[in-house]
């Protein structure tokens, strides 16, 4: 099962070898993660990999000769670069904006764009690091990480259910429902579901929806370049070319033409 949203993290190979990637097909996880990824740092560049906002955070377990070490990257709002060690193998899992593989000690909105220990933020079985490192392939770290999450799944009580609800909708819109929609389709205040959104997504719901557009944006600008500006602008929910710039430069520091000829 592909999950309802696979957001797109352009920039992680620009100082790194990618050795695998997979998307979460396996029934247990695949409505909690997007991907599986494992990557080596080079040795002879500076290891700083930009990260896009997508609403996702990222579970990164590092290794090396000397020792394994466990961090997490939560969720950017603004391209930004992230440091990460040279010659350094990384197996990571990139968890959906629902997040709902974890129970966290805090509000999310508190944890947005911090480089994380793993176990200052949430409850992990001890010796996971340690499986995963004696793991001796990529598909074994995966299954190992899904064998450890089995016992750990949180519950959702009813204000959690009302937020995925909501980021269902938002999803299946690509970002172009309005809050006061969702406030309707659910029977929940705007206000109230603007202080769930940042309780458990970290973002208002009104925020979340401006992401998905701008990875729904990313993906055309990279993925089909024979697109011109005012296609995107029309299939991602803009209002005209310049509230798409605005946007897109909010969130990048970049005009859109500036962000594709990176990589085109």
């Amino acid at each position: 099962m592909i999950p309802p949203y696979c957001p797109i993290q352009p920039e992680g190979a620009c100082n790194s070898v990618v050795l695998a990637e997979k998307k979460s097909k396996m029934a247990l996880n695949s409505q909690n993660i997007a991907c599986f990824y494992q990557f080596k740092t080079r040795m002879d560049s500076l290891s700083n990999i930009w990260a896009v906002p997508d609403g996702c955070s990222d579970l990164l377990f590092e290794y090396s000769s000397e020792k394994a070490t466990a961090f997490l990257y939560m969720g950017v709002t603004q391209r930004m670069k992230l440091h990460v060690k040279k010659g350094r193998e990384y197996f990571g899992i990139r968890l959906l904006p629902e997040r709902n593989l974890f129970t966290w000690k805090y509000p999310m909105k508190e944890l947005l764009n911090k480089l994380l220990r793993i176990e200052d933020c949430t409850v992990i079985d001890p010796c996971l690091i340690e499986k995963i490192a004696l793991a001796k392939s990529f598909d074994e770290r995966v299954e190992r990480f899904n064998q450890s999450m089995k016992p750990n799944r949180p519950s959702l009580d009813a204000p959690r259910k009302i937020v995925d609800y909501c980021v269902a909708h938002i999803y299946a819109t690509r970002g172009k429902i309005t809050v006061e929609q969702l406030s309707q389709d659910t029977g929940y205040l705007e206000r109230y579901l603007r202080k769930k959104f940042e309780e458990w997504i970290g973002l208002s719901p009104k925020q979340f929806s401006q992401m998905i557009r701008f990875q729904g944006s990313v993906r055309m600008l990279l993925e089909m370049p024979e697109n011109n500006m005012l296609n995107i602008v029309f299939e991602n929910g803009y209002y005209d070319h310049a509230h798409f710039i605005r946007e897109f430069k909010k969130m990048t520091h970049l005009t859109p033409h500036q962000f594709r000829n990176l990589y085109i």
